[in-house]
């Protein structure tokens, strides 16, 4: 959750940070939006074609390693 409003469709850069691994300006599209208790819940969706960061190997392999340690 946050304290920042975004629009439906919305492109955003994001940081992912785990215990093991970090990401910097990861692009997300907003999909889904709500607030709740005072803050702003949002469904994003990865957007590899954004650029060649988002479109690296290198960035989907780290995606997918954060997806799995958060499982």
């Amino acid at each position: 959750s946050c304290d920042t409003h975004f629009e439906i469709n919305e492109k955003i850069l994001i940081d992912l940070k785990t215990p093991t691994m970090t990401l910097h300006d990861v692009v997300a599209i907003v999909h889904h939006a709500r607030r709740q208790a005072g803050k702003y819940r949002y469904g994003i969706q990865f957007y590899f074609g954004a650029n060649s960061y988002m479109s690296s190997t290198e960035t989907r392999e780290k995606l997918l390693a954060i997806r799995d340690e958060l499982d």
